[in-house]
């Protein structure tokens, strides 16, 4: 049971981070939320050891943090039937500038 819900936190990485990303940041976002994965995954050993320690049962621990990851999973907005975003959109306080302004900044900063 615990190996299931590892396995299945892994799939909903890949599976549900590729719809979550918009196509601009895609990779990276999934990317990055993989090699925090592989990071904590590679930390249990010494997690092991301290829970062993301390007499708690390591396989419970992580198999209560799968159910619990399950359960957050089902809060994230659902993705059925909508257009996946290109772009990440602009927040109202950011300055939109056009492409010569950004070239007239370009040159500015390279004098």
């Amino acid at each position: 049971m615990i190996k299931f819900c590892l396995t299945l936190s892994y799939a909903l990485i890949f599976l549900y981070g590729a719809e979550l990303f918009p196509t601009d940041v895609r990779s990276k976002g999934v990317g990055l939320a993989a090699s925090f994965g592989r990071a904590f995954s590679m930390s249990t050993t010494f997690f092991n050891l301290v829970m062993e320690h301390n007499g708690i049962n390591p396989m419970i621990v992580y198999g209560c943090l799968g159910f619990v990851v399950v359960t957050l999973v089902k809060h994230l907005p659902e993705t059925l039937g909508t257009n996946l975003a290109d772009v990440v959109p602009q927040s109202d306080d950011a300055k939109e500038t056009t492409d010569e302004e950004n070239e007239s900044e370009m040159i500015n900063n390279d004098l």
